[in-house]
């Protein structure tokens, strides 16, 4: 595996070595796929033995099988075993030290459209055991059952409202208060924080985009679409196949929200979803 996110494999063809380029992200589904198939899993040596042509088609296979599972569903896929029974995605919680600005943002900015602040819970002192605020996102066809984003304060809990992570000065508070203000409303670009967050899919992000402007939020947004149009803009030969739309707010305070569209739906449809933003494509070796 290379830094630039690839996966290499070494052929000889009538004396001369080649090097045929996997994209990395379908690696991950590589043994899944074969295994799928009744097949034994490839090693990184036996991959190294294929030559181009059965290394490319092992590539075209694997990478259908991933963006097959990317695509949007309506029903269940029943192609695929749910060992443990699964059901669907209830809620994302995040710790925060503001859960009513956090619940506010998530509402007004990206469409959640009822908020309940949890009052149930008083401790023996009389003071509130925490401080708990729910988002609800409708039911739609993909989420029959809807979706909750959960912003919870509750300084009880170890370290302490005025403790530290040992080695450390933060608790789950103030990390995310450092770390917005280490941001500064995207002022590096895509840092590492970033990659923790929750992803929320719409049918069109220019409307959110709107919003957003509006209100003056920062925000960044990525692609992998980069083909058919230029494959030469491709990172290192990936991304070719696939195309996605993604724009990253940050909601108080450090919580990074992804919205997303043109999932599964092709270059075509994942471009006429985002024009209110011209998206950098996603390259994991730049440092922004």
């Amino acid at each position: 595996r290379r830094s630039s996110g690839q996966f290499c494999s070494r052929a000889t063809e009538r004396g001369r070595a080649s090097t045929v380029m996997m994209p990395a992200r379908l690696v991950g589904v590589l043994v899944t796929t074969l295994a799928a198939a009744s097949e034994a899993p490839f090693s990184a040596v036996e991959l190294a033995r294929l030559d181009d042509a059965a290394l490319a088609a092992l590539s075209r296979r694997v990478d259908a099988e991933w963006r097959a599972r990317s695509a949007p569903r309506t029903t269940p896929n029943v192609t695929r075993p749910n060992r443990l029974g699964f059901a669907y995605a209830h809620k994302q919680t995040f710790a925060t030290s503001d859960p009513a600005a956090a619940a506010r943002f998530v509402r007004d900015y990206l469409g959640g459209h009822v908020i309940i602040t949890n009052t149930s819970h008083t401790c023996d002192d009389g003071s509130m055991s925490g401080f708990d605020h729910i988002v609800n996102f409708p039911a739609t066809a993909d989420a029959p059952r809807g979706f909750s984003v959960h912003f919870v304060k509750n300084p009880h809990k170890p370290p302490g409202p005025n403790g530290t992570v040992p080695g450390t000065e933060i608790n789950a508070m103030t990390l995310g208060e450092r770390v917005e203000a280490w941001r500064a409303g995207f002022a590096r670009g895509f840092d590492q924080f970033v990659d923790t967050h929750l992803g929320l899919a719409f049918d069109s992000l220019d409307p959110i985009i709107d919003l957003w402007t509006a209100a003056g939020h920062p925000f960044i947004c990525r692609t992998w679409c980069c083909a058919p149009d230029d494959p030469s803009g491709c990172p290192r030969g990936v991304n070719v196949d696939f195309c996605e739309q993604g724009c990253y707010v940050e909601a108080p305070h450090g919580i990074i929200i992804e919205a997303l569209c043109g999932l599964g739906g092709g270059n075509d449809a994942a471009k006429a979803c985002l024009t209110k933003a011209t998206p950098e494509i996603f390259d994991l070796c730049t440092d922004s």
